[in-house]
Order: structure tokens, then sequence, then C-alpha cells
């Protein structure tokens, strides 16, 4: 098949799922289209510019022809880069089964040592905090810990031991910020959280997912900025 005929029929794949996303019936450019779904679509808003340089070859060889044959045959590349769209518009790669994984949890009641034995077994340097009612309590941070060190442990004192990681959490930074996501969230909206965060006074140190997003779910996985290196070399890859 023509790499014409196959742009062609990428082009009206998207076309009509902007149509139903923007829930319009009547006939509406495409640009519009664009315009209208950048505004709540992170797939669309990361590839707005793209879209609409597309719409302007869909035009070229739709309407420019010479004795019936089309003028502007689409590059591999530019195939490629239409039927990528297609396919992160009507199937989107989900947090949901990479980020899939135990999230290691403590209590307020468990003790800052705890909190350090598990960070330096298992290379973490955030722990979601869980009330004594089982709830999402607060995110402690190994930043968190030095703080607290810094301000109240003495040499030799011993204190580490016994003081609990409720007593700690005192000492958190109040621009860290936590979120939950639903587990249908994907991947270009994570990193447009993330990217919200970087022109913010606050910190988002991880996202958390659950099944609604609701921070009394079970937590089904975790997100934090290392991970960020997996997200998009999923996405070139896809």
């Amino acid at each position: 098949m023509k790499n014409s005929r196959l742009f062609l029929n990428s082009f009206s794949e998207i076309e009509n799922y902007l149509q139903r996303y923007t829930n319009t019936f009547k006939h509406e450019s495409f640009t519009n289209l664009v315009n209208k779904a950048s505004r709540t679509n992170s797939i669309v808003k990361q590839y707005k510019a793209d879209l609409l340089e597309l719409k302007d070859l869909r035009n070229a060889i739709v309407h420019e022809r010479y004795n019936g044959q089309v003028i502007a045959e689409p590059h591999d590349g530019t195939v490629e880069l239409i039927q990528k769209i297609e396919r992160l518009l009507k199937d989107p790669p989900k947090v949901l089964p990479t980020f899939r994984k135990k999230v290691i949890t403590l209590r307020n009641i468990d003790t800052v040592f705890d909190a350090v034995s598990l960070m330096t077994k298992r290379s973490v340097t955030q722990i979601p905090i869980l009330g004594e009612d089982n709830r999402y309590l607060d995110l402690l941070t190994s930043n968190t810990i030095v703080r607290w060190l810094g301000s109240s442990v003495k040499p030799d004192s011993g204190q580490i031991e016994n003081v609990t990681i409720a007593e700690v959490l005192r000492y958190r930074e109040s621009s860290n910020v936590c979120l939950f996501i639903t587990a249908q969230t994907n991947f270009l909206e994570v990193l447009e959280i993330f990217d919200k965060y970087k022109n913010m006074a606050k910190k988002l140190e991880a996202i958390i997912i659950t099944e609604n997003g609701r921070d009394d779910e079970e937590f089904l996985g975790i997100i934090t900025n290392w991970d960020l290196p997996v997200i998009y070399d999923a996405l070139d890859r896809y």
C-alpha cells in the first residue's frame, strides 16, 4: 500500500477520534478539533504542532494532483509519526502493568530505624506511611530523615532505634507532594503531571497508583522521578 493511502487512513482515524473526544457531531475543521482536544487531552497537547502540520500534508495529498496522481507522497518517517499518534490516541500505554509492584509501606508507629533499614535494603528514598487505620498518612523521604537528624539527634544518643516515624514526620518538607492516580492513567499524562511541578515551588516526590486514584485503596504501584526514563523509552518504542 502506498504511503499516501497509509497516511490518509491514519489521518481519518485520528479525525474520527477527535470528533468523538470533543463530542463534535457537526462539521468542524481539523484545526478546531485539535485546539479543543489539546485543552484536556495530554496526547493531543503533546503532538499538537505535529497534527497541524500533518493536516497541511493531508490537504496537499487530497486536493493537489497531477494527471490523477498525488503530488505529495509522504516520507516513511511521516507515516510512522502519524501511525504512532493514532496508536497513542486509540490505545495509549497505561501505568499498569509497567509500574505494578508491591509498594513498600510502614506505619507511623514504626521506628525511623525501620525506615532507614528498608530504604537501604530496597534502595528507595521515599516510603508511604500509613496511619493507625491503615490509610495513607504521609510520605517519608530520606531528606526528611536527614532534617530530623540534623535538628534533633545528638551524637551517640542512641535515639534512632526508638523514635517513631510520626515524630520524624514533623520535620517533613512542607513543599513536598505525593499524588494518587488511577490505574487507567497513561504515560503522557504522568509526564504532564511531573512537568507541571517543574515550574512550581512544590516538589513532586512520588505518584502512587490505585484503582480509582484514591488514597484509601490498595497501592498498586509507585512512580518517582527516577522512573521517568522508563516512560520516555517506552514512548520512543511505542
